[in-house]
């Protein structure tokens, strides 16, 4: 099933999530949701981000569109407890439908017993939920999280709009230009924030640092590009990673992207993605670069796409053997 296929005809629909900026996985799924949506339907969505917390004003803002709009159904995309009381409070009244989307599998990690059974009622008595992921069903399972009768298994993806890949390429820092012009083949890997789960780095920064001074002895005009969305956090560690990157020599073949910028155009520019990630929900970077031709390598942390290059998680030497395999394999096409 598409996401598109959930909602009926003639349906209003309210989403309710982080729309951009800033910019990642969830943000730009609603985003396009939204976008796709109003070509035939009567839509309106909340915008959750963070830009808008600590105020009452906002959940009144909320309430007040719920009433005045009066929706047919409220597809909600966030795990904010307030949000999803206010609605579930709305919807005694308003006798709306509740959807509600999980993005990752991390939801029921790190509950106190009076929040996790909130969340074990709130996902029992939804309408429908959404899970991008075997993996976060799995978690459910694990968690002993008793689902409600309808549940599908849904990509996250939305294609990205192909017209606007000039503008936003016309975004990115003319050093990045320079950079792609200078190297070969061009590797790509992102996060959207360096973020550490049981003291290990969730998106890999350092296992990409690693791979960089392997992957000059056989690739030595490689150029790898890490878009990291918030740059903000972590100072130090990424400056250590840096450091490490001169260590062994690397430092101009590693080009550090950070700020609130789409991705999606550089796979375009890109030779290979690599997701190197601890643990993940649905990558929507991978469903770019299926869709748009570019290979990519992930850790098997989880179930991935089928055209996936899998190496073991964590284990940089497999991530170096697969890499090597996908580029070797690509550039033997290219010169046959």
């Amino acid at each position: 099933m598409k996401i598109f296929e959930i909602y009926r005809p003639h349906h209003k629909i309210l989403l309710v999530g982080a729309l951009p900026p800033p910019l990642g996985g969830v943000s730009v799924h609603i985003d396009r949701l939204f976008k796709a949506l109003q070509k035939d339907k009567q839509v309106r969505v909340f915008n959750t981000s963070k830009k808008h917390f600590g105020s009452l004003g906002r959940y009144l803002k909320l309430i007040s569109l719920m009433l005045i709009f009066r929706p047919d159904i409220v597809h909600v995309h966030t795990t904010e407890r307030r949000i999803l009381q206010l609605v579930q409070s709305l919807r005694s009244i308003l006798k709306f439908s509740l959807f509600f989307t999980d993005h990752n599998s991390r939801l029921f990690d790190s509950l106190d017993e009076r929040s996790a059974k909130f969340y074990h009622d709130f996902v029992a008595n939804l309408d429908l939920l959404i899970v991008v992921g075997q993996a976060v069903l799995d978690k459910y399972h694990q968690h002993n999280v008793v689902t409600p009768e309808n549940v599908e298994k849904i990509s996250a993806y939305i294609p990205p709009p192909l017209a606007e890949k000039e503008v936003i390429l016309n975004t990115y820092p003319g050093s990045l230009r320079q950079f792609l012009q200078r190297h070969n083949p061009v590797i790509c890997a992102n996060a959207f924030q360096v973020v550490f789960l049981e003291d290990e780095d969730l998106y890999g920064l350092d296992l990409t640092v690693e791979l960089c001074g392997l992957l000059v002895k056989k690739y030595p005009q490689f150029g790898l590009i890490f878009c990291l969305a918030n740059g903000e956090l972590e100072k130090e560690y990424v400056r250590k990673q840096t450091e490490r990157l001169r260590k062994y020599g690397v430092g101009d073949n590693f080009f550090l992207l950070t700020g609130q910028r789409e991705m999606w155009p550089l796979l375009t520019e890109s030779d290979l993605l690599i997701r190197p990630t601890l643990t993940d929900g649905h990558s929507i970077s991978i469903d770019e670069a299926l869709d748009l031709g570019c290979p990519v390598v992930a850790s098997d942390a989880v179930e991935r796409e089928q055209d996936v290059v899998l190496f073991r998680n964590r284990d940089v030497h497999d991530l170096h053997d697969k890499v090597l395999s996908v580029l070797d394999k690509s550039k033997k096409l290219s010169t046959d």
